[in-house]
């Protein structure tokens, strides 16, 4: 949980420090959307506008689980030795 914190705190700083340098550059290079008469006219104030478009944005996902098996072997016919060792493979079609 802490390594996740960590990671939110770090991306919001490099976001702060770097974004807006970027939007800089990008606006000087014309990056910028380009508004057509046909949707609303309160949208022609955006015009020019770098439409990131998910260049500044990463998604991290990471995952964690403990699983447990547990399970019973009984054998008939003859007690268990302390040398008997017994071991299992979890397969699905034929494949482990």
């Amino acid at each position: 949980m802490i390594e996740a914190l960590i990671c939110l705190v770090a991306a919001l700083l490099l976001m702060l420090i770097f974004m807006p340098a970027l939007l800089k550059k990008l606006r000087a290079l014309k990056f910028g959307q380009t508004i057509y008469d046909l949707g609303p006219k309160a949208h022609l104030n955006k015009q020019g506008t770098p439409n990131m478009g998910g260049l500044s944005f990463t998604n991290t996902y990471e995952a964690s689980a403990d699983l447990t098996f547990s399970g019973t072997k009984r054998m008939e016919g003859r007690a268990v030795a302390d040398a008997d060792r017994f071991s299992f493979d979890i397969s699905e079609n034929g494949q482990v």
